[in-house]
């Protein structure tokens, strides 16, 4: 685990950079992008996940912050990047390339049911809100969860895979 911002390795020493669902959270969206790119070399791949405005997730967390009574307990960690073109418009000074393809995953809430006390989200929730507040968490869930809700009663969770090639570096000489 590394500060986004400030990257712990040397300029170009990765072929592949990835963040899934991490870069999304830096405070500073440029500055996470540029040190994502510094350490990538020339010939390589930067890459990313993010969820698109308007996906389950992203509603989730706009109804989930919408049910709390402090929304720094939840605050809005995407800055923006479920639009394709502020994706593209952040990575584009340093990519020769930017391409943003969408996927679906086929999940089944099931899982997540099954985890009881060992589902990370929940135990986030119970450990910093009262009570009354979670059973407003879980109506806001459920809301959302009958929208995006296929007939198999699994939800089709939408998300962004972004790939950008770097600018070529042109020396002086």
């Amino acid at each position: 685990m590394a500060d986004a911002e400030a990257l712990p390795l040397a300029d170009g020493s990765f072929t592949h950079i990835l963040s899934v669902f991490g870069v999304v959270g830096a405070p500073r969206p440029e500055r996470a992008v540029a040190e994502m790119f510094r350490g990538c070399r020339p010939d390589g791949v930067v890459g990313l996940t993010a969820l698109p405005t308007g996906s389950y997730m992203a509603e989730l967390a706009h109804a989930i912050r919408g049910a709390l009574s402090d929304e720094n307990v939840f605050a809005d960690p995407e800055r923006a990047w479920g639009s394709e073109e502020v994706v593209c418009s952040r990575l584009e000074p340093h990519a020769s390339t930017v391409d943003v393809h969408r996927a679906t995953l086929d999940w089944d809430p099931a899982v997540r049911s099954a985890a009881g006390r060992a589902d990370c989200a929940g135990s986030y929730f119970a450990a910093r809100v009262p009570e009354e507040t979670l059973a407003r968490i879980v109506d806001a869930r459920m809301a959302v969860e009958s929208r995006f809700a296929a007939r198999s009663g699994r939800l089709l969770v939408e998300y962004m895979v972004v790939t950008a090639r770097p600018r070529p570096v042109h020396r002086g000489g």
